[in-house]
């Protein structure tokens, strides 16, 4: 998935703990797809730990999917799973 040309990805996306809640995150996050359709992306993916159920039901409400998961061990001491989501052409690039 990574590998496609027609894929951009985000990886380590955070928001330091003392900013969670203030609408960061989504901003910096639609800065990121704004970014990504204004150069032809069509897809934008990424990864997280598949424990982190909070995190993912995050990135569902923001219109990702959970396509498949992957193991990166001895790199992480976790599985990740592996989400995608199209990006909007032009308009409103919200969730």
């Amino acid at each position: 998935m990574y590998r496609e040309s027609n894929v951009w990805s985000i990886s380590q996306f955070c928001v330091a703990p003392e900013y969670k809640g203030k609408g960061y995150g989504r901003k910096l996050h639609e800065s990121a797809l704004s970014f990504a359709s204004d150069a032809g992306a069509e897809f934008v993916a990424l990864d997280t730990a598949e424990p982190a159920k909070g995190l993912i039901a995050m990135y569902e409400r923001w219109g990702y999917a959970v396509v498949g998961t992957c193991d990166w061990r001895p790199h992480t001491n976790y599985r990740s799973v592996l989400m995608k989501r199209t990006v909007p052409n032009g308009g409103s690039v919200g969730p």
